[in-house]
């Protein structure tokens, strides 16, 4: 399993920071709206829906959704978007905060799975766009999220002795997500040498490591729960040794729209 994990990540990296830097924007709207509509059949099965021509159903309503915001290409339109999208995820962390600290699994309704579905994908397409017209900010969000949870899994489980929200996620620890944001901060300084023209400070850096790396662990966290309501390990098996397409962009959907949104809000971009 390791094998097939570490094969499939040296094949997809390479793949996606190609896209980043040489994609056109027609191009990256394509690729990029296909992987959230594969994720959106899986979110079907997490919101409950069995029946496949239910799901079906469910990722074609995704696909108008992202066909309606495709005809509002540009920043202007998507600056009040990508801020809804960082608000959006400040509450839905805040539901975290209080989901992990009750004894049993809090239950959502199959409805409100289904519409949150919609709305996770579309909030996370739009900030991939406008991230996509600054490619070095795109790449150093995705390092971020690289970096955090990588660091944040091997030193849990070498370290960790808390747990950070075992009713939502058993495996999770206070000590890993520490030492994730940390190293991801101590990269981050590094990776500031790349920027040209407006180059975020020390403060600056800090923030947005902090709050794209707290906002990755609220994307798994919450999937993590999805997939414990309905009583699965993964939640496709799509890429081999990873599971399904959500279990690779957990954290994405809603570390792009907070770190973009954490973009417009310190004036860097956008």
């Amino acid at each position: 399993m390791l094998k097939l994990r570490i094969l499939t990540a040296f094949i997809l990296i390479p793949l996606v920071i190609g896209g980043i830097f040489y994609l056109s924007s027609l191009s990256f709207m394509a690729i990029t709206a296909v992987i959230m509509l594969l994720g959106s059949w899986e979110w079907s099965r997490l919101s409950g829906l069995i029946d496949i021509k239910k799901r079906v159903l469910y990722v074609g309503l995704q696909a108008m959704i992202l066909l309606l915001l495709m005809f509002f290409p540009g920043l202007n339109p998507w600056r009040g978007i990508i801020i809804f999208g960082l608000i959006f995820w400040v509450f839905l962390s805040i539901y975290l905060v209080w989901a992990r600290r009750r004894p049993v699994l809090p239950t959502i309704p199959v409805i409100i799975r289904a519409g949150l579905g919609w709305l996770i994908m579309s909030l996370c397409w739009v900030s991939l766009q406008a991230l996509h017209l600054i490619p070095p900010y795109l790449l150093f969000m995705l390092l971020i999220i690289w970096l955090s949870d990588t660091t944040a899994y091997a030193s849990g489980r070498l370290w960790g002795q808390h747990l950070l929200a075992p009713t939502l996620s058993p495996k999770k620890t206070w000590e890993g997500m520490i030492i994730g944001l940390l190293v991801t901060f101590l990269a981050g300084l590094l990776i500031q040498t790349l920027f040209k023209g407006v180059k975020p400070s020390l403060g600056e850096i800090f923030l947005i490591i902090v709050a794209t790396g707290l906002a990755s662990i609220a994307g798994d966290l919450f999937e993590s729960q999805l997939k414990r309501l309905e009583g699965l390990k993964d939640s496709g098996h799509l890429l081999p040794g990873h599971g399904g397409i959500l279990d690779r962009i957990d954290s994405l959907l809603a570390a792009a729209p907070v770190f973009a949104g954490s973009l417009l809000l310190l004036g860097l971009a956008l």
